[in-house]
């Protein structure tokens, strides 16, 4: 074996390596925004049960439910998750 393709075996062996961990660690980053974002549906149903509902706006997005907070966490889990604790907080 020639030392290039030994260079170059040993380049895509790491290049797996590194893809594996990518995605490893995007499963694991998508499964805590996952995770906060139910518990964000669970607080925000029992303050709703209780009549003390959570209401939040980031400029003209306002969020008044359960369900539009989890979708919200969901897809913009920076923004509207602290957006939600500080809401929570004036409830």
């Amino acid at each position: 074996m020639t030392m290039l393709r030994q260079i170059v075996i040993v380049s895509l062996l790491g290049l797996r390596t590194l893809r594996r961990r990518l995605w490893q660690s995007l499963v694991i980053v998508v499964g805590i925004v996952f995770a906060a974002a139910t518990w964000v549906y669970t607080d925000a149903r029992m303050h709703v049960r209780r009549g003390n509902p959570i209401v939040g706006s980031a400029g003209a997005l306002h969020v008044r439910t359960p369900a539009g907070w989890f979708f919200a966490c969901l897809l913009l889990a920076e923004l509207f998750l602290p957006l939600y604790v500080d809401s929570r907080g004036m409830a």
